[in-house]
């Protein structure tokens, strides 16, 4: 099964990689949805995509406006958690 990880946070983005990896999983990550978008494309279809809540709710590292047009262009809305 292929997971994209999408988050913001360094750490935590190379951490859920790490354990993800280590489940059997081939991991994606992206740092925020612009190179998310670009992977799916490139590198996909995942079967799930995991994205921060930062992205969904709003930060400085996105929020709503850089969310929606990413989730518009992602053809399997289906994979988004």
């Amino acid at each position: 099964m292929k997971v994209l990880v999408v988050e913001a946070e360094e750490a935590v983005l190379k951490s859920a990689g790490v354990m993800l990896n280590k489940l059997g999983y081939q991991v994606g990550l992206a740092p925020d949805c612009d190179e998310a978008f670009r992977m799916y494309c490139n590198q996909g279809p995942y079967d799930l995509v995991l994205i921060a809540l930062k992205f969904v709710y709003g930060s400085s590292a996105g929020g709503p406006n850089s969310l929606m047009p990413c989730f518009r262009r992602i053809p399997n809305k289906d994979s988004l958690l």
